[in-house]
């Protein structure tokens, strides 16, 4: 490593602490913070603050070790070791150390509490911890090269994997809305616009909301995922103008009668079947059903060319990646995924994206958004 023009030494214990001290507290991070949204402690602290703050505005919640016992009966044994790991990793701090009483650090209650906070990741901290299979089981499948299914993951860790996603939508149409004007306009009127594989609708009613004139249809071929988005825009009584669907692409483009303006495919593109002839079928399905002017918007990660000497880190890419190959994913870089888009009859593909201003800033690569806009 050069510096300056001068080699740069790195002692034994400099990297122990670069690596090990904080890989472990990153590690146990997850942890905590897992074991505190999946013991419903967070849902707790969440609505306390809530009834506590007069202004439905709370930075920080109090709460004492034997309250959080009593209230949501757990074991004070394992919640003293939980509170020591959480102060550890500064998600806590002490407030009286008499009374065993704490408060959430600053900027906790947002980030990992608050579900309704624009800056709020707890979904994605659960990802992390459930997601990924056992040591073994990943080890195993190294050697084989097998896949995992992903029901294996039950509903409520793929709905809230799906939650994660929500904080890209207003990136996306925020980009959508300032590049392609036209679309814009004729939504805002009453276009018609389809989300495929709209899963739980989290995503989905971030549009419906921007759009209240638009027609809009979702399709998916999980049915918990349709009932719950059914259910979800009942309670929102938007059935007039939104339309849920478990069906297929291929079976949805034989049966449906209408021509959209605007289809979404929204980080659904690497969970397909990875067959190459698969893919282009169901973008021959979308192009058929698409207006002459119409518009097909693909947001999928591009997994960057690590293996080069020269490239830009993308850490949230790569950790996508990481996070999904068990499940038999399969991303595209540039110049793969628009080799793949010549195969099918859109031909070209237009990289719409928002360059962070400060490179290798960790929250701005979270914030960056981009999507592939393919016309007909």
């Amino acid at each position: 490593m050069l510096e300056n023009g001068e080699e740069s030494k790195l002692s034994v214990l400099g990297q122990v602490e670069k690596l090990g001290v904080k890989s472990i507290i990153g590690f146990e991070t997850i942890n905590v913070l897992g074991i505190g949204i999946k013991l419903g402690i967070f849902e707790y602290l969440y609505r306390k603050g809530r009834t506590t703050s007069k202004n439905m505005d709370s930075t920080y919640v109090s709460f004492t070790l034997k309250e959080l016992s009593e209230n949501l009966s757990l074991s004070p044994i394992y919640l003293d070791a939980w509170i020591h790991m959480s102060l550890a990793c500064d998600i806590f701090e002490v407030e009286n150390s008499h009374d065993k009483s704490f408060k959430t650090a600053p900027y906790i209650y947002d980030l990992f509490i608050d579900y309704n906070n624009k800056f709020f990741i707890g979904h994605s901290i659960i990802m992390n911890y459930e997601y990924n299979p056992s040591p073994d089981v990943m080890c195993d499948i190294f050697k084989t090269g097998d896949f995992i299914n992903l029901d294996t993951l039950g509903s409520e860790v793929i709905s809230k994997s799906q939650c994660a996603t929500t904080w890209f939508s207003p990136y996306i149409e925020g980009l959508f809305s300032k590049r392609f004007k036209e679309h814009k306009k004729i939504l805002k009127n009453q276009g018609y616009f389809l989300a495929v594989g709209c899963g739980y609708g989290y995503n989905l009613e971030y549009w419906a909301k921007k759009y209240k004139n638009a027609k809009i249809v979702g399709i998916d071929i999980d049915p918990h995922a349709v009932a719950s988005a059914k259910k979800n825009f009942e309670q929102e009584q938007w059935n007039n103008r939104i339309e849920i669907l478990e069906i297929t692409v291929s079976d949805f483009a034989l049966t449906n009668k209408n021509k959209f303006d605007v289809i979404l495919l929204n980080f659904v593109l690497h969970e397909m079947n990875r067959d190459e002839k698969y893919r282009i079928k169901v973008f021959e399905d979308l192009y058929s059903i698409l207006k002459e002017d119409g518009l097909l918007i693909v947001t999928t990660h591009i997994i960057p060319e690590i293996f080069s000497v020269e490239h830009k880190s993308n850490l949230v890419e790569i950790w996508h990646q990481w996070l999904e190959v068990p499940y038999g994913t399969r991303f595209y870089d540039e110049k793969s995924f628009k080799k793949f888009i010549s195969l099918t009859s859109f031909k070209n593909a237009e990289l719409i994206k928002k360059e962070s201003k400060e490179s290798g800033n960790l929250l701005e690569s979270f914030l960056r958004g981009y999507f592939w806009a393919l016309r007909k």
